[in-house]
C-alpha cells in the first residue's frame, strides 16, 4: 500500500512535469519558428516539420512516464511475490521414503485411525473428531453429509495439505507422514465439482 501511494504520487508529478515541458517546448518552437518564418529565414514547411517532430518526441516522453509508472507497480507486486516465495511450507514436498505401493504392508488401500483435526483458523472447532475409516483395494465408497460435516477435510488430509492433530492416515499400511508427498499425490486423481472446458477439441477435453 505504501509503494502504491508513492507510485501514484511519483506518476502524478511525472505526468505534470511531462505535460509542462511538452507545452513549453512546443510553444517555444512555434514562437521562435514563427518569428524566423516571418523573417524569411525558414519556410512554412520547415516549421511544420519541426512542430511534427516535437509532437512525436513529446509523445515518446509521455510513453516513458507511463512505463515508469508500470515499473513502480511491478516493484510493489514483486515485493509481495518474493515474500510469498520465501515462506517455507510446514509440510515438506518431498520425503526420503518411496511411493505407497512399494511396500504394501496391509491390504487396506486407505485407512483412517481415530483421526481428529482442527483448521488453523479455527483451533477450537473440530472439523473431524476421532474418525476411523477403512477402504480396501477395489472398493468404491461415497462420503455423504451436510455442508461442514468434514467430507472435503478428509480428502485434504489424504492429500496431505494438512496433517491430522491426532491419529494417523495410512495408505497400504504406510503412514502418509512418512511418505513423499509428491509420490502420494501422484496416486490420487480428483474430478472437480466445476468442470473446466479447454479451448481445444473434444478429445483433448475428455483426456
Amino acid at each position: 500500500f505504501d509503494v502504491a501511494k508513492r507510485r501514484i504520487k511519483q506518476r502524478a508529478l511525472l505526468i505534470a512535469a511531462v505535460i509542462l515541458l511538452v507545452f513549453v517546448a512546443i510553444t517555444s518552437l512555434i514562437w521562435v519558428g514563427g518569428s524566423d518564418m516571418l523573417a524569411g529565414e525558414i519556410s512554412g514547411g520547415e516549421l511544420a516539420a519541426f512542430i511534427f517532430y516535437a509532437v512525436m518526441m513529446a509523445g515518446s516522453v509521455a510513453t516513458i512516464s507511463e512505463v515508469y509508472g508500470e515499473l513502480q507497480r511491478a516493484v510493489g507486486a514483486t515485493e509481495r511475490l518474493l515474500e510469498l516465495l520465501a515462506v517455507e511450507a510446514e509440510i515438506p514436498y518431498r520425503a526420503e521414503n518411496g511411493e505407497p505401493k512399494a511396500d504394501r504392508v496391509s491390504s487396506e488401500a486407505i485407512a483412517l485411525h481415530d483421526v481428529s483435526f482442527c483448521y488453523p483458523s479455527r483451533p477450537q472447532v473440530k472439523a473431524l473428531d476421532t474418525i476411523s475409516l477403512t477402504i480396501r483395494e477395489g472398493e468404491r465408497i461415497a462420503l455423504v453429509g451436510p455442508s461442514g460435516a468434514g467430507k472435503s477435510t478428509v480428502f485434504e488430509l489424504l492429500q496431505r495439505f494438512y496433517d491430522p492433530a491426532q491419529g494417523c492416515i495410512e495408505v497400504f499400511g504406510n503412514d502418509t507422514r512418512q511418505l513423499s508427498t509428491m509420490i502420494l499425490r501422484q496416486h490420487l486423481a480428483i474430478v472437480p465439482q466445476n468442470p473446466v472446458m479447454f479451448s481445444a477439441d473434444v478429445a483433448y477435453n475428455i483426456a
